[in-house]
């Protein structure tokens, strides 16, 4: 392969570097006031290029991909029409929007050829921020060490289960790019990576993530062309971050959660340096891989004998297991039970029982409450991000969930069969491609990478921490990057005003969503600090940009029951109830702001809403103290 000018890779790595270390950064992108800023960002990209430049080697895959995400996000938008909360939807699309922005300024900038250059930005952007995260655990303060929240690391992206899956995508990435010729320098510190994100993965606790990183790796090794190479690499690669994972275990103060600060300081300055150590030592495991590539030349007939007996190896180890548990069907039966019940390890306060359980952790609770949700709004669903209102109202709804912790079941509940039918022709398109580019050499890597997030996206809310999204698309891309013809065309005019024109939109949405977003984020904040008064303007700056959201007024309505105004509280509030009579705080807030009949209505209202509440019962509590 010719190398690439800096011109034709450089912009597209920086789309990756810098949109995932703004969003993965910024608790994994999860809360609104992360996403205007970030689609905005991402929206200029394109719009520099289209008034540039307006050049490009894309095909037809390029096509389909940014067409099937526009669809879907139209079709998002299309809901708010039909949702049983509006608001919610409205976010939701703001939320998608990221998405498809950033897909569209990586596929505007980047050319054929890029892929290993995006993969490894990608990899060096996660690693910046899984190397943060492990650091609160390897060097803990009083704020870090917190074992009433679990003590399990989620770090930057402070979710365990999300900081778990991010960098088991990182580590399949850092996999591939360390098996890449093109990059010699790239090899040497994607090996060293690995030290450092497999140690992260392991103090987040999360079974998720470790069957998705051992998804992504098989299919790696299925789809990869270079299997000997692959499995050369294995051996020569994986024993130092293993050995990395090995002392993580044997810290005890690290992995127990009534461990004394003291002791976890200890532990954690000891494996700092082990950490250390096997990264030197890792890279100089890469350059050794290097180096023997280039001598150890494998005969056709040879390198299939390796391949099968690795293939006959792994089943014979699968065979092996399943006996061991007395067959499939025992297997299935002992996991179905596990994953049905709730509690999680014997409460010895050893975080390591937790990586041996099958329980489901209510799961089973939060699929049955979509799967009623979709057969109740079974043509069109319920309208996107409208998911929580039903498990509130769920009789045995105790903990607050705002997301069905199944992508695909939580898409056919609030966006129907279309959209449900939408996202997997997303995800067909970027599979599809990876599968025929599986030649170039990191496209195996990249393609495991998104399968261990489509995966856990299953079993988790993945697809609300926009960052983790990203990271899985980003690298994605690589197959249809890949499967670009080389010749460079003009898009013509009439395309070009077409995307202008939704460029006009989406920036437009991005700017009036943040604008919401951030006046609403700066009242709740003025009213945790006692200040009423600016908690009032801020809320009503907030409704202005989003007059059709219940949610400012309703913080208005807090603000100034704080204040001491009840009588404007109560109108407030009732605004909020014109505007989405659902939204259950908005009934608790009048119902403090009102006396007598008026007050017990109000009260049954949000009791119907959220019968389980622990706030509605503890604020009716207080309301009926003498």
């Amino acid at each position: 392969m010719d190398a690439l000018r800096l011109a034709d890779w450089a912009p597209a790595a920086a789309v990756s570097f810098l949109a995932l270390v703004g969003v993965v950064a910024n608790q994994g992108g999860y809360f609104p006031t992360t996403w205007g800023p970030a689609a905005l960002g991402l929206l200029a990209v394109v719009t520099v290029w289209l008034v540039a430049d307006g050049r490009s080697d894309a095909g037809r895959l390029d096509v389909a991909l940014v067409t099937a995400l526009l669809l879907f996000l139209a079709w998002t938008a299309a809901s708010i029409v039909w949702s049983v909360a509006p608001a919610n939807s409205v976010l939701e699309v703001e939320r998608v929007l990221v998405l498809v922005a950033g897909v569209a300024a990586l596929l505007a900038v980047a050319r054929n050829g890029a892929q290993p250059y995006v993969a490894m930005a990608t990899v060096l952007a996660l690693v910046a921020c899984g190397a943060y995260s492990l650091g609160e655990r390897l060097f803990p303060s009083a704020a870090d060490f917190d074992p009433i929240s679990g003590y399990r690391l989620s770090g930057v992206v402070g979710y365990w289960n999300g900081l778990g899956i991010l960098m088991a995508v990182a580590s399949v990435l850092a996999f591939g790019a360390a098996l890449d010729r093109r990059l010699r320098w790239a090899r040497v510190a994607a090996a060293g990576a690995l030290v450092v994100l497999l140690p992260t993965l392991y103090f987040t606790f999360s079974r998720g993530a470790w069957i998705g990183l051992g998804v992504g790796m098989l299919v790696v090794f299925t789809v990869s062309r270079r299997r000997v190479a692959t499995l050369g690499g294995l051996a020569l690669l994986a024993p130092w971050p293993a050995l990395a994972v090995v002392a993580a275990l044997r810290s005890h103060a690290l992995t127990n959660e009534d461990a004394a600060l003291a002791a976890a300081r200890a532990d954690g300055h000891r494996l700092a340096v082990v950490i250390a150590v096997l990264c030197v030592v890792a890279a100089l495991a890469a350059l050794a891989l290097i180096r023997l590539e280039d001598r150890i030349v494998l005969s056709a007939r040879a390198r299939r004998a390796v391949g099968g007996g690795a293939v006959v190896l792994l089943a014979a180890a699968v065979a092996i297991g399943l006996v061991a548990v007395d067959g499939p069907s025992t297997l299935a039966h002992r996991a179905i039970d596990g994953f049905k019940r709730t509690e999680e390890g014997s409460g010895s306060g050893d975080l390591n029982e937790h990586l041996f359980t099958f329980s489901g952790t209510h799961r089973v609770d939060h699929w049955t409450v979509a799967w009623d949700a979709y057969r109740e709004h079974s043509v069109l669903g319920a309208g996107a991000g409208t998911y929580e209102r039903f498990w509130q109202a769920f009789e045995d709804a105790q903990i607050k969930v705002r997301d069905a912790h199944n992508l695909y079941l939580e898409t056919l509940t609030e966006l129907g069969p279309v959209g449900l039918a939408l996202l997997l022709a997303i995800i067909g398109i970027v599979a599809i491609a990876c599968v025929r580019a599986r030649e170039d050499p990191i496209v195996p890597a990249a393609l495991g990478a998104f399968v261990a997030y489509a995966v856990h996206a299953s079993v988790d809310w993945d697809w609300e921490l926009t960052g983790l999204t990203l990271a899985a698309f980003l690298p994605a891309t690589a197959g249809v990057l890949a499967l670009r013809r080389t010749s460079i065309r003009r898009m013509p005019g009439w395309m070009r005003a077409g995307a202008a024109g939704v460029l006009v939109a989406a920036v437009a949405t991005a700017g009036v969503g943040y604008m919401s977003n951030i006046a609403q984020q700066h009242g709740q904040n003025a009213l945790d600090a006692k200040s009423p008064a600016a908690a009032v303007d801020y809320a009503r700056d907030a409704h202005t940009w989003a007059p059709w959201s219940p949610y400012p007024l309703t913080l208005e309505g807090e603000a100034l029951l704080a204040a001491g105004e009840p009588a404007s509280a109560a109108r407030a509030f009732r605004s909020a109830l014109d505007t989405d009579s659902g939204y259950w705080r908005a009934w608790l807030g009048l119902a403090v702001a009102s006396k007598g009949s008026a007050r017990e209505a109000a009260l049954e209202h949000a009791r119907t809403l959220y019968p389980r509440s622990n706030e509605i019962y503890e604020t009716e509590q207080l309301l009926n103290e003498p």
